[in-house]
């Protein structure tokens, strides 16, 4: 084991020894061209392997981002489709008021004395006719408007998306070319 360790030590000083066979060793001359080379392949390799995980890591972000992106819409899209909160307080307001309306509309009846004639039947109608249809109608507007509008954005975000991905084969030969000099 000690003689092993004597040969591995002058080929590394470059003084030649004997060996206890009579064998004479040469001194070890390391080629520069094989040193430089490998250098360079142990730094390209690294830079690959910082660039992939950058690229990982990125990658990961933009997938992130664009998930949360797309479930706001889809929050956006769900308060303003069909049966969504969208107009609930405005229904209501509209509700007491038509309550108020009814009301009112009574009170003057009684005062002049038409309370059990069939007028009374028709004050809801009327302010259903004057008021509430067209402000429901106007609402459903502003509601579709903005329905399709949060529709027409999100397909706008998916269909502006787009993945470009670096040509790794593109990359492998440059590094190719730099580690061959």
């Amino acid at each position: 084991m000690a003689t092993d360790r004597g040969r591995n030590l002058s080929k590394l000083s470059g003084s030649p020894k004997s060996s206890s066979a009579g064998l004479s060793v040469t001194s070890y001359r390391p080629n520069p061209s094989s040193s430089i080379s490998s250098n360079y392949s142990g730094a390209l390799n690294q830079l690959a392997g910082q660039f992939s995980g950058q690229y990982a890591s990125a990658r990961a972000a933009n997938e992130q981002r664009y998930a949360e992106a797309k479930n706001i819409y889809e929050q956006i899209i769900g308060l303003f489709q069909p049966g969504g909160q969208f107009g609930k307080g405005f229904e209501a307001q509209i509700g007491r008021a038509k309550t108020k309306s009814v009301a009112q509309g009574t009170q003057a009846l009684v005062s002049s004395g038409l309370y059990g004639t069939t007028q009374t039947a028709g004050l809801a109608k009327k302010f259903e006719e004057e008021v509430g249809a067209p402000a429901r109608l106007q609402m459903e507007d502003v509601r579709m408007s903005k329905y399709a509008g949060a529709m027409g954005a999100k397909a706008g975000m998916i269909e502006r998306r787009e993945d470009e991905y670096p040509d790794y084969s593109m990359i492998m030969n440059l590094m190719g070319q730099i580690a061959g000099g």
